[in-house]
């Protein structure tokens, strides 16, 4: 739906057409909330500690912590058993 009135501003004003329309797409996401959290979080508004999982998923044992703006009672997360020390064989087996 939003292809054409950005083919219009681009014909109309070039490549500032564009930007002013993506420009807009933008100020409009940064303002939309789902269930209370901000939709481009933590991108913006900018959270450093919420970063590590933004581009590139970090190992799920190593994300002991919850997200800032979705938990404000229970900040960490349920001890994982699966951290490499955890998944070692103790040598206890029976063969």
């Amino acid at each position: 739906m939003l292809r054409f009135p950005i083919i219009l501003l681009s014909g109309a004003l070039g490549i500032f057409g564009l930007i002013l329309g993506i420009l807009a797409i933008l100020i409009h996401l940064c303002g939309l909330r789902s269930f209370g959290v901000p939709y481009l979080m933590p991108i913006a508004p900018f959270h450093f500690s919420g970063m590590k999982d933004t581009f590139v998923r970090a190992p799920r044992w190593a994300m002991m912590r919850r997200p800032e703006q979705t938990s404000k009672k229970n900040r960490y997360r349920q001890t994982s058993s699966g951290t490499p020390e955890a998944r070692l064989p103790t040598g206890n087996h029976h063969e």
